[in-house]
């Protein structure tokens, strides 16, 4: 069963700084970020996506052009272009062997960010 969380349905967008909020999000696989106003994931690393994914460590991530999703780790990740449908996707694979294997799906529309 695929697991789905949706977020930000304040007017104003709302944030997750994985940095500092440590959110308790466990065992899923999609965030959407689709809801309205600007949505912003902040500080998002390969452990971040390990502690919130199943045992896959794969998360795909909806949203639009007003919502961003900021990446940490930059030296670790190799990045790629994926279409499923008619979605297109920024994709980030871990190359980090420190790590096990980590994908991340961010729809194209969304500002992605890599620090």
């Amino acid at each position: 069963c695929r697991q789905v969380i949706e977020y930000g349905n304040a007017a104003s967008g709302e944030s997750i700084n994985f940095d500092t909020n440590n959110p308790v999000v466990r065992n899923i696989e999609v965030l959407d970020l689709n809801g309205s106003g600007a949505n912003t994931l902040d500080n998002l690393s390969i452990q971040d996506v390990i502690d919130i994914t199943d045992s896959n460590n794969t998360l795909t991530i909806y949203g639009d052009s007003n919502d961003s999703v900021n990446i940490i780790d930059n030296s670790n990740w190799a990045h790629t272009t994926q279409t499923e449908g008619t979605t297109n996707f920024d994709v980030y694979t871990n190359i980090n062997a420190a790590f096990p294997d980590v994908t991340l799906r961010i729809q194209q529309e969304i500002i992605d960010n890599l620090s």
